[in-house]
């Protein structure tokens, strides 16, 4: 592993020695160096170091030691005021430094330094030996059948659960990620990942999607859109076959989780074709069934379902309907896996903008019995 060496010099020990250790915990390839910047007189260089993290001090106190001079690129002043975002400070030609706001979250400052150390260094960064994730869709012949809710659920399950780490992506035309899962103002975003691996090409930085991504309290991680419309709607075959290429090459993931759009586009086809498994969800209504068994057809027609292990057929009964499964069924679904999820309105709550999804019962249950299907090799 290719460790990411830094400097840090901060006036209040105690939060230098908590914010180290901290660091050195939840990124485990930061080594981390604290000294004493009144006490060090030898003015020793730090060329070794990829970035010089400083906090308590003003921009005076480092003209006076030739901080500014010899490591302007590298140096990071932590501030006690919230600052300009990365993107926006990339942008500023006339910058002296980097700033960062001391009293961010943990997991927002490693992104932050995850991305200039990558920037800076062009070091890549890799979690895991070689692992290639298994990519599931999410997906129905019409909208309205809890799809999404399931299809984070289930990531949910996986994540918290079962010690996977989970990608979710939506590639819905207006998707609803934020419903669900809180961004944070300024925060980076799709549009800017595809900006750096598209338009830059930038291999490297891409690579560290940890300066990407967000993460949701059950450690589920996702790339919130960037407004309006979806960005990953936009590109081509060959950019999201980069995309997808991209991630799995960062060795991050066990699972990607697919939301995909509920139609028969090219793009939707090539994401199925992906997939090592689709599941496939329909609500009690009789044309969700119907729907669904046509597609199912199709499906099997285009050589989209290799395979009985390919398709799981989750039936969503949100509607409340009496379903009966001999009415509903033909020859050609019955022999997929079903998995019945029973009407659970008490599993969500609708608080402070953001959709709230409980696991922990009718609804949980049928979440569960879909991420054990999942976890079968």
């Amino acid at each position: 592993m290719v460790l990411n060496k830094i400097l840090l010099i901060e006036k209040d020990k105690e939060y230098g020695r908590a914010l180290a250790t901290a660091m050195s915990n939840l990124q485990n390839d930061f080594e981390i160096t604290i000294i004493d910047f009144e006490e060090d007189k030898e003015k020793e260089p730090f060329d070794s170091f990829d970035l010089i993290l400083i906090g308590g001090y003003s921009l005076k106190n480092l003209k006076s030691r030739a901080f500014l001079e010899l490591y302007m690129r590298k140096l990071v002043i932590l501030t006690e005021y919230p600052t300009e975002v990365l993107l926006k400070q990339i942008k500023n030609e006339n910058r002296k430094c980097w700033y960062l706001y001391k009293y961010v979250r943990l997991s927002e400052m490693v992104s932050d330094l995850s991305f200039l150390t990558t920037l800076l260094t062009g070091k890549k960064h890799y979690t895991k030996n070689s692992i290639t994730p298994n990519m599931i869709s999410f997906y129905s012949a019409g909208g309205g059948v809890g799809k999404t809710a399931i299809a984070i659920a289930a990531a949910r399950e996986l994540s918290r659960f079962h010690d996977k780490k989970i990608l979710y992506l939506s590639f819905e035309d207006i998707p609803d990620t934020e419903l669900y899962i809180k961004s944070k103002p300024l925060s980076r975003n799709i549009g800017d990942y595809l900006y750096y691996l598209l338009e830059k090409q930038d291999d490297n930085l891409c690579g560290r999607l940890e300066s990407f991504v967000s993460k949701d309290n059950y450690g589920v991680e996702t790339f919130f859109p960037s407004g309006g419309l979806n960005d990953l709607r936009q590109l081509s075959n060959e950019e999201l076959n980069n995309f997808l290429e991209t991630i799995c090459n960062s060795n991050r993931y066990d699972f990607i989780i697919m939301d995909l759009n509920c139609d028969l586009s090219k793009d939707t086809q090539f994401l199925l074709e992906q997939c090592n498994k689709i599941v496939l969800i329909q609500s009690d209504r009789p044309v969700s069934g119907f729907k669904n068994r046509k597609l199912i057809t199709h499906m099997e027609n285009i050589g989209l379902i290799k395979s009985l292990e390919v398709l799981l057929l989750v039936i969503n009964k949100r509607a409340g309907h009496d379903f009966d499964p001999d009415h509903n069924e033909d020859d050609n679904t019955k022999k997929y896996r079903q998995i019945y999820i029973e009407d659970d309105k008490a599993s969500f709550s609708f608080v402070n903008n953001s959709m709230e999804i409980s696991i922990n019962h009718s609804f949980g249950i049928g979440v569960k019995k879909i991420a054990d299907e999942l976890l079968i090799p």
